[in-house]
C-alpha cells in the first residue's frame, strides 16, 4: 500500500490514476486495500492448503507454493501438524 491523501480522500498510489479507488478515511483505505484482500486470500487459498512446497532453481532462486497434494519435484511440508 502506498497511502496518499487528497481532496478526494485516501487512495493507494500503486494503482494507475484511472483505476484508483478513494476512501473517506485511513481505516477504510487499509481495510479495503490490505485487510479485506488478505482475509479473502486466507479463506480461498491458505485455509484449503495441505502442503507447503519449496522449490529451487539452479541459479539459487527459491520460491514456495501452497498446494493440495505433494509435488514429487519439491520439498514438501504439511501445513498443519496437528489434527483438527
Amino acid at each position: 500500500l502506498a497511502e496518499s491523501r487528497s481532496d478526494q480522500g485516501y487512495t493507494n498510489l500503486f494503482y494507475l490514476p484511472e483505476a484508483r479507488k478513494y476512501y473517506p478515511d485511513r481505516q477504510s483505505l487499509w481495510e479495503g486495500e490490505v485487510f479485506q484482500p488478505f482475509i479473502e486470500w486466507c479463506n480461498a487459498t491458505l485455509a484449503k492448503a495441505n502442503w507447503l512446497a519449496l522449490y529451487a532453481a539452479d541459479d539459487r532462486a527459491t520460491w514456495a507454493v501452497l498446494c493440495h497434494a505433494v509435488d514429487p519435484e519439491a520439498m514438501c511440508f504439511p501445513v498443519r501438524t496437528t489434527n483438527r
